[in-house]
């Protein structure tokens, strides 16, 4: 087996380290103190193509895949991991609208979290269960052209930037 990257994985990789030494780096200790990514930063991001990596580019993401995905979390990790969780959230909920949702919903929503206008939130952890699946006690019921949603959440991730950009 070749484990050696793609002329593509390999600018892809290095893009994101440099961006991660230079434009993070001098960030992170007041992103620690303010517990806050600045916008700007995801904003960056989002103009780099940083924030939607797997996302198809029909949407506007960059269609590069999981493994491309990885290679650019991992970059974003050695400097800031609080910059990298956000990623991962954010990227997994744009995922799940991607794999699960209408059309209609992909063309509105996905391009905004391509640029980092907006961030996608994962909420799935519940006061009484955890963050079990099998325990998940919220429901969606359907009411008409609706959704009823019932239930409680807790540490929903990203909710601090939800309606905020």
């Amino acid at each position: 087996m070749d484990f050696k990257l793609s002329k593509e994985q390999s600018l892809i990789q290095k893009m994101a380290r440099e961006f991660a030494e230079t434009r993070l780096a001098p960030l992170v200790e007041q992103m620690e103190e303010t517990h806050s990514i600045p916008r700007e930063v995801l904003l960056e991001m989002g103009e780099l193509g940083l924030m939607a990596l797997p996302i198809a580019e029909e949407y506007g993401g960059g269609g590069v895949g999981y493994d491309g995905y990885v290679l650019v979390m991992e970059q974003i990790a050695r400097i800031c991991t609080s910059v990298q969780m956000l990623m991962s959230a954010h990227i997994l909920g744009m995922s799940i609208l991607a794999t699960f949702g209408s059309e209609e919903q992909k063309k509105e929503c996905l391009p905004k979290g391509v640029t980092g206008d907006e961030i996608f939130s994962f909420a799935f952890t519940e006061p009484g269960t955890g963050s079990d699946p099998k325990q998940i006690t919220a429901t969606a019921t359907r009411d008409g052209d609706y959704y009823v949603l019932n239930g409680t959440k807790r540490f929903i991730t990203n909710a601090k930037y939800m309606g905020t950009l």
